[in-house]
């Protein structure tokens, strides 16, 4: 049976949800999977998958038309390798453009021979009060079927394509270039100032400690028995969201509670911890 491997970053579930579909799907393929988040991985060790897997591939959501900086510094930082066979998924609410074309470019000059890539449209994680995104943002798990449908879809044709090796890359025409590039350039041009815009509301804040421990990037800690904020925030929203009594702050704003609550995932059953712990999966 071939391998596969599959390094993810998922910031509130969308992400972790796509891989675990394709690696599904590859499985029923013949096409044995582990997939693993970058959170709980060394180099040492996913530079060792990889040189041990027909496949491989990575996949992120897409913060203006850009990938994490986690994910930028992981594939940054991987090993050389010998043509392999490789594929890109990006995780998006809109479009990205050409989220998995640039991803790509992370990677472009390690011998990663990328032959496949998609786009995946998922559910808005924006919540965060009085933001132009979060107006469309619905926590209704009802609301977020026919997406999730599509995107299952998209998972199993990827996979027929990946298990019959027939090349299919999306992202990478004139026009999806011209939108990335549109987003992307303002974007990395405010993501400096935007890295400070996470607080917390002491009031409501019961030093659970459950953002500090889920931040990808170590950007909240305590101080002197209060949690604060570093200033190296990636956006990723884990710890707004996940929030037991909403007291992270976004831009000085608690989170609307009349909305319900949050973005917490796809699926009920997601939780933070399964990225930042011990919680890789192998999918036989």
């Amino acid at each position: 049976m071939d391998k596969a491997v599959i390094f993810y970053f998922s910031g509130t579930g969308n992400t972790w949800w796509v891989t675990k579909k394709i690696a599904e799907s590859l499985k029923s393929r013949e096409i044995s999977t582990d997939i693993h988040s970058i959170e709980n991985i060394s180099l040492e060790e996913a530079d060792t998958l990889i040189s041990m897997s027909k496949y491989v591939g990575f996949g992120y959501p897409i913060y203006g038309s850009d990938l994490p900086e986690t994910m930028k510094n992981f594939m940054s930082n991987l090993q050389p390798v010998d043509q392999k066979n490789t594929f890109l998924f990006c995780t998006q609410w809109l479009f990205s453009g050409d989220g998995t074309r640039n991803g790509a470019s992370f990677i472009k000059d390690k011998g990663f021979f990328v032959r496949w890539s998609e786009h995946f449209f998922m559910p808005n994680n924006i919540s965060i009060t009085n933001s132009v995104f979060s107006r469309f943002y619905t926590n209704d798990g009802t609301k977020h079927k026919k997406r999730l449908t599509h995107s299952l879809n998209r998972a199993n044709i990827l996979a027929d394509k990946i298990s019959n090796s027939i090349t299919s890359k999306r992202g990478y025409g004139v026009l999806p270039v011209l939108f990335g590039l549109i987003q992307r350039f303002p974007y990395r041009i405010m993501f400096p100032k935007l890295r400070n815009d996470i607080s917390i509301n002491y009031t409501r804040c019961i030093l659970c400690e459950r953002c500090v421990n889920n931040c990808p990037v170590d950007n909240l800690e305590i101080v002197q028995g209060e949690v604060s904020a570093r200033g190296q925030c990636i956006l990723c929203l884990r710890c707004y969201n996940f929030c037991p009594v909403g007291a992270v702050q976004y831009k000085g704003k608690d989170f609307d509670r009349e909305r319900g609550r949050p973005y917490q995932g796809p699926v009920q059953i997601f939780q933070p911890e399964f990225l930042t712990k011990s919680h890789n999966n192998h999918i036989n």
